[in-house]
């Protein structure tokens, strides 16, 4: 699955599943991977989640074996490393 530009939460749900059903796992599967119930999860991918919990929505990430990457829309908008004191 190649990256994508996500703009809204429904959109990550969306996306999400996509890569799940490309990994070929259930939503049975990924919800107890996951640790949230089914029903959450047939809503979150279907974008009806618009305001999910960060934490749970990372508990997916994590459980599909992806991540999530924040960058400015122009690179060199500012120093994120100076930013976050690596």
């Amino acid at each position: 699955m190649r990256s994508t530009l996500v703009t809204s939460a429904s959109r990550i749900g969306r996306y999400l599943g996509a890569a799940r059903s490309e990994a070929g796992i259930t939503q049975a599967e990924l919800a107890e991977r996951a640790g949230i119930s089914r029903t959450w999860l047939i809503y979150f991918e279907a974008g009806k989640k618009r305001r999910a919990q960060m934490d749970v929505v990372f508990r997916v990430i994590h459980a599909l074996d992806c991540e999530l990457v924040i960058q400015p829309k122009r690179p060199s908008a500012f120093d994120i490393e100076a930013l976050v004191g690596r």
